[in-house]
């Protein structure tokens, strides 16, 4: 009896590991393969002032930013690299709508919607993100994040809500873009340069009418 009862407790713990192992596969499948494919290019450069106050990311850094999240939610690190030749699954894809990777279907999805629209699709085998400029691409990663369940409600890591999940899938297929025209707009003072603070005129050929040129444009 007791033999019995040892040989049935030694193959319920080996089915109890396999479907662990089993259970550790399918979680793997559910983070897209760990991997983070970017494509980059040289007009993605920006300036040390267009990320500090204009808050944009290059794709790379919007990657490696994605790459951080996801290790936080998952605990598993997710790398960050280049599209491989006739390799297109199993990845999160943040892509420019002229890439070789993106439909022309997609093309037209996002013609004339702007720097900040961006496409986010999904299901359990890969994610795309596509987006016309950098902009919609950062916008399309932390949407996505967003739909993980991450919250950032105020500065500081306090504030700040990462849920565990081991599946990162998303089951989605949706166009976004801003509802909104400008984002520079101050409403409690007018105008401001980060630069130069508040008395700022614009250029030396707008100084002497005490508006800058997007100042006119904008009461225009």
């Amino acid at each position: 009896m007791r033999r019995s009862f040892a040989a049935a407790s030694f193959w319920i713990t080996l089915f109890a590991a396999a479907v662990s192992d089993g259970g550790q596969k399918a979680g793997d499948g559910g983070l897209y393969g760990r991997r983070i494919i970017v494509e980059t290019g040289a007009r993605d450069t920006v300036t040390p002032a267009d990320t500090l106050y204009a808050g944009l990311l290059p794709p790379k850094e919007t990657a490696e930013e994605l790459a951080h999240w996801l290790g936080q939610i998952s605990g598993k690190t997710f790398t960050v690299g280049i599209p491989a030749a006739g390799n297109r699954g199993g990845a999160i894809y943040l892509l420019r709508a002229d890439s070789a990777l993106v439909s022309a279907a997609d093309r037209e999805r996002l013609r004339d919607r702007g720097l900040e629209a961006f496409i986010i699709r999904g299901d359990a085998s890969r994610l795309q993100i596509i987006a016309n400029d950098l902009r919609g691409l950062a916008h399309g990663t932390y949407s996505y994040l967003e739909q993980l369940g991450v919250r950032w409600l105020l500065a500081g890591a306090n504030w700040t809500v990462v849920p565990k999940r081991s599946d990162v899938t998303l089951a989605i297929d949706r166009l976004v873009e801003p509802a909104f025209f400008s984002r520079t707009y101050g409403g409690s003072g007018g105008f401001y340069s980060w630069v130069v603070g508040r008395g700022y005129t614009g250029s030396a050929a707008s100084r002497a009418s005490g508006q800058s040129e997007f100042e006119l444009e904008w009461s225009a």
